[in-house]
């Protein structure tokens, strides 16, 4: 995945990229998450087809 986009997906307050487990990690707990953050991040992966899959505490795998 490319710097770029690991920028734009560590800009986000609630929500930081794993690089060793190619996860994008939820800060908070799940009654907390900021779910526009979490829909802006399935945005941003999908515009640039990046294969993910949702895991617990609204977290994402990256696939690949």
């Amino acid at each position: 995945m490319s710097k770029g986009i690991i920028a734009l997906l560590n800009g986000f307050s609630t929500y930081k990229y794993d690089k060793i487990h190619r996860k994008i990690v939820n800060l908070k707990q799940a009654q907390e998450t900021n779910i526009d953050e979490f829909l802006a991040i399935q945005h941003v992966l999908d515009n640039h087809r990046v294969p993910y899959r949702f895991e617990r505490n609204f977290q994402i795998q990256l696939l690949d």
